[in-house]
């Protein structure tokens, strides 16, 4: 399979809420699998179609509020944890504020940053 993505996304566990735009909740907090300028992995409750429209908040460590975004669905597997039934989903970001994204894009290179010395 080709890969699509622009951006390389980087494992991080940073938490997340997710809003259906239709008004339920996708995810009432949760963490992501794994991050980029692009877009987010995370699981979700609810099992949505590709190129659906959610609300997306992240909390990036040492942020005092809320990084809030609208993002795309691109794809959603199913997974089965402890049990309960997820669906792990790949989300696009298609609305994310200059602060919003140039804070991201600090995060993302102090993360590499903090991989490239642990090595």
């Amino acid at each position: 399979m080709e890969e699509k993505r622009k951006y390389v996304r980087l494992e991080t566990l940073v938490k997340v809420k997710c809003n259906s735009l239709s008004g339920g909740s996708a995810a009432p907090e949760t963490y992501t699998k794994d991050l980029s300028i692009g877009g987010v992995r995370i699981e979700l409750n609810e099992s949505l179609q590709p190129k659906t429209v959610i609300g997306i908040e992240i909390m990036l460590p040492g942020e005092g509020s809320w990084l809030k975004a609208k993002g795309e669905v691109a794809w959603q597997e199913q997974v089965i944890k402890k049990g309960k039934v997820l669906h792990e989903t790949g989300i696009n970001f298609c609305d994310l504020d200059i602060e919003s994204k140039i804070k991201l894009k600090q995060y993302l290179s102090n993360l590499v940053r903090t991989m490239i010395d642990q090595e």
